[in-house]
């Protein structure tokens, strides 16, 4: 009966286990001119949506992810990043990710704009702005929920190669409905009412230098606090992203 329970989720809703987000903020440390576009690839350890990891059942004529749950809060990551520059106070960054693991089974992708509400013309000074983003996460089936963020950020430009940022603000994410086996589960944890969603505020520091023209390198460092809605649980969970990035067009 277990069984035909996974397998009927499987077919009808996709078989969410825990999801993989990346909330990294990605602040450039230098501002791109309109017109301009940098690449960046980068990596590291990013949070789970919640304690549920992936786990694989299988029989001869299927595999399916159960969600099991395990004590796993975060997995690793590779991320690959198009920011362009719109107007002058304005940053489009376009990003999706994949879990470095074998089979490739979570993935993501979010859309975030930064816009610098003041911003200083010299270095040596602090600008201010705020970055909103949505995304959307999911499994080698589908689209499994989606998410958003909004960060105020400041930022310090150290020198043209230099600049550091500091950049704090809530999380939420949701998968459009819970799936039967997350249901049955509930019954037999004495969970009333679970939910499908959650959310969490994050604090962001990070920098990018650049240390050959038109080459730069940057990490990105989050403190994540998250609460699950459907466990009813707090975690905290620390992690990472380190990159390199190229200007795909010098100024003119």
């Amino acid at each position: 009966m277990r069984l035909l329970i996974i397998l009927v989720a499987a077919v009808f809703t996709g078989c969410v286990g825990s999801q993989v987000y990346n909330p990294s903020l990605m602040v450039p440390g230098q501002d791109l001119e309109p017109g301009q576009a940098k690449i960046s690839l980068s990596g590291g350890p990013a949070p789970l949506s919640h304690k549920d990891d992936v786990t694989t059942f299988q029989t001869p004529d299927f595999e399916v992810n159960t969600g099991e749950p395990t004590a796993a809060s975060f997995a690793f990551i590779g991320d690959a990043a198009l920011q362009i520059g719109l107007q002058k106070n304005h940053t489009l960054t376009l990003r999706g990710w994949t879990e470095l693991a074998v089979p490739v089974n979570r993935w993501g992708a979010a859309i975030s704009d930064l816009y610098w509400i003041k911003r200083e013309n010299s270095y040596g000074g602090f600008d201010f702005g705020v970055q909103p983003a949505v995304a959307v996460v999911g499994d080698q089936w589908s689209a499994q929920g989606w998410g958003a963020q909004l960060a105020g950020v400041a930022r310090y430009r150290h020198s043209e190669t230099l600049g550091v940022y500091g950049g704090l603000g809530p999380l939420y994410g949701r998968m459009p409905e819970l799936p039967i086996n997350y249901f049955d589960r509930a019954e037999v944890l004495g969970i009333d009412n679970p939910r499908p969603d959650g959310w969490g505020i994050g604090l962001h520091i990070g920098a990018e230098y650049e240390f050959m023209s038109r080459l730069t390198g940057r990490v990105d460092i989050n403190f994540i606090a998250q609460r699950d809605n459907y466990y009813r649980e707090f975690s905290y969970i620390p992690c990472f992203t380190l990159g390199i990035g190229f200007l795909l067009f010098p100024e003119k």
